[in-house]
């Protein structure tokens, strides 16, 4: 969350600079962070169940279900103040706000479905593709385990790319 209240910051900054609305609320970073919380609190809530990780692929499907008839039936309608009942629409998906909007509940069931995946087939914690692990791929690991510095990178590249672009 600290990161996504720093990387906020900053881009109201550079709205503010270049004059152009680049706000991002309820962009991606917040809807995983919302999401891992939410499978953290029901993996605390959840801690002596047995089976739990049906649990997290019913309420990942419940959740992806939810989200795809809202995306099905309406459509978005970007708003450009933030209130109450916008901020309830902009949960569920119906209203979306901001440059970068992604939908909470999609997310948040994709989030439990990758839960269950992992406590039903990685509970052990070992690979299932041993043979895969090779010096290839050690590239790609590196960038996976410092994603958000390469995802905030490049938001900041695209931003003064976009700046320089549009001054010019």
């Amino acid at each position: 969350l600290l990161v996504q209240v720093i990387f906020g910051t900053i881009m109201e900054v550079v709205s503010f600079l270049l004059k152009e609305d680049f706000s991002v609320w309820f962009g991606i970073l917040y809807a995983i962070s919302f999401s891992i919380l939410a499978t953290v609190l029901f993996d605390f809530l959840l801690k002596k169940v047995k089976y739990k990780q049906f649990i997290y692929l019913g309420m990942g499907v419940i959740l992806v279900t939810i989200g795809l008839i809202f995306h099905q039936f309406t459509e978005y309608h970007y708003v450009s103040d933030m209130t109450l009942s916008n901020f309830f629409k902009i949960i569920l998906g119906i209203n979306a706000y901001g440059a970068d909007y992604f939908p909470l509940f999609q997310l948040m069931g994709f989030c439990f479905i990758g839960k269950f995946i992992g406590e039903f087939f990685y509970n052990d914690r070992k690979s299932l593709l041993p043979k895969l692990d090779k010096a290839y791929n050690k590239p790609f690991c590196f960038v996976g385990r410092h994603s958000i510095i390469f995802y905030l990178a490049h938001q900041v590249v695209l931003v003064l790319i976009l700046g320089i672009i549009m001054l010019s």
